[in-house]
């Protein structure tokens, strides 16, 4: 499932796929306040999610990537991340820069100009959130 965002990148960017890929995080101890600001009742399990923004490209026949990864992300056992934290706790925006950049070494001109385009229209859309933040309630 795409994103609001990776949608939008779809249209400007249209030589990269960009995903979001979930797996679950079998290093991670039990959920405790001290490392993710919350109690889990006895009764409420959690889990531990890896997430992965990957961005793809084919440049001479060849498959290309370049990835960002996040850990320790929480969700209520049961549910699945992609639907109920699409946007990876906020840091979609930042992990798709970082996958983009990564995946930047690989490219020709032509899929790099996309990736510029793209950064800039994630690095406009995080001035405008943050500036809403900012706004007094």
């Amino acid at each position: 499932m795409k994103t609001k965002l990776q949608t939008q990148l779809a249209s400007i960017a249209t030589s990269i796929s960009i995903r979001t890929l979930w797996s679950h995080d079998k290093d991670s101890g039990p959920i405790s306040k001290e490392c993710c600001g919350f109690d889990a009742s006895e009764d409420d399990e959690w889990k531990a999610w890896n997430s992965e923004i990957r961005a793809t490209a084919i440049i001479d026949g060849n498959e290309v990537s370049g990835s960002a990864h996040l850990g320790g992300t929480w969700e209520k056992y049961g549910e699945n991340p992609s639907v109920s934290n699409p946007e990876i706790s906020g840091y979609e925006p930042q992990m798709t820069v970082e996958a983009l950049n990564d995946l930047r070494i690989y490219c020709d001109p032509k899929t790099i100009r996309q990736i510029d385009k793209a950064i800039r229209l994630i690095e406009k859309e995080m001035q405008a959130s943050y500036k809403a933040q900012m706004q007094p309630a």
